[in-house]
């Protein structure tokens, strides 16, 4: 099955997100969560590129676009994380 670029990017973006809001939400008012929260999601956006990465090769496609995107949207869940991630907990505990 070949999905074309866009598809492909807008799947991983939107895989990118939710599972960057399950951390949040699963780390969230608990003691070192401030650290696990961007730590557990560079994990998975290391293994989410090797995984893009490795599909690409398998189904010959080309896969720089999907691992740009994925760069940058772990780039900014982390700037969302330090600048916005007290005010998003505190309305997350009301």
């Amino acid at each position: 099955m070949k999905l074309n670029t866009t598809a492909r990017i807008i799947i991983s973006a939107i895989i990118s997100i939710l599972v960057f809001a399950l951390i949040f939400k699963k780390n969230n008012s608990v003691s070192g969560g401030d650290m696990v929260i961007p730590i557990f999601n560079f994990m998975f956006g290391i293994i989410q590129i090797i995984s893009i990465y490795i599909i690409g090769r398998i189904l010959k496609q080309s896969s720089n676009k999907v691992i740009l995107t994925i760069i940058l949207l772990q780039i900014i869940e982390f700037i969302i994380m330090i600048k916005f991630g007290y005010e998003i907990h505190q309305w997350i505990k009301k």
